[in-house]
């Protein structure tokens, strides 16, 4: 394994060609905020891929790709728990920053969602443990957990992170507005 100092941004890049579509992938590789290992680390980890999964992709160790990531959440001020296996408020703080390429969009309408696997989301977007929602909403724990995999099922998507992301490419989530959008309307 080479560290990920010592590996070329092209290398690097070349981790994402084919897992994303061709206008991000040139995005993220002429992009000039965080760094190539920083970006392609949270596009891995965006896409669905745990910290050691990415480790593998970019040819590096699990413990490069948290110190990565870690100094990636520094520099975006997120309030990220490196814990979580992946991170979803890692991969949303990226995604609100306008230096970060945001994913491509999917022109798929958005499945409809209900107000219970919206709060889901937002909660995985913001940091906020199902457990905590449970307790601060009064809602029992068991039903956000079956909305959680109902909203994974919805969006495709592996784990939360990767609902984020997806919730991007449906327009469920905006810079504009900094928070959870109502779906687009596909006529």
């Amino acid at each position: 394994m080479t560290p990920l100092s010592d590996q070329p941004a092209g290398d690097l890049h070349t981790a994402l060609m084919g897992r994303v579509p061709h206008p991000e992938y040139l995005e993220l590789t002429t992009a000039t905020f965080l760094t190539a290992e920083q970006r392609v680390a949270i596009t891995l980890i965006a896409l669905g891929e745990t910290h050691e999964s990415a480790a593998a992709v970019m040819n590096t160790a699990p413990f490069a790709v948290l110190s990565v990531l870690s100094d990636a959440s520094r520099h975006l001020d997120a309030a990220s728990s490196l814990a979580a296996d992946p991170d979803p408020t890692l991969v949303h703080a990226a995604y609100r920053h306008p230096g970060f390429p945001p994913p491509y969009p999917d022109h798929h309408p958005c499945p409809t969602l209900t107000s219970t696997e919206r709060l889901v989301l937002l909660a995985h977007s913001g940091g906020f443990a199902l457990d905590h929602m449970s307790q601060s909403r009064d809602i029992p724990l068991q039903r956000l957990t079956e909305a959680d995999d109902q909203l994974l099922i919805k969006l495709k998507a592996r784990n939360p992170a990767h609902a984020v992301r997806r919730g991007w490419q449906l327009g469920l989530f905006t810079r504009q507005e900094d928070q959870y959008a109502p779906p687009p309307q596909h006529r």
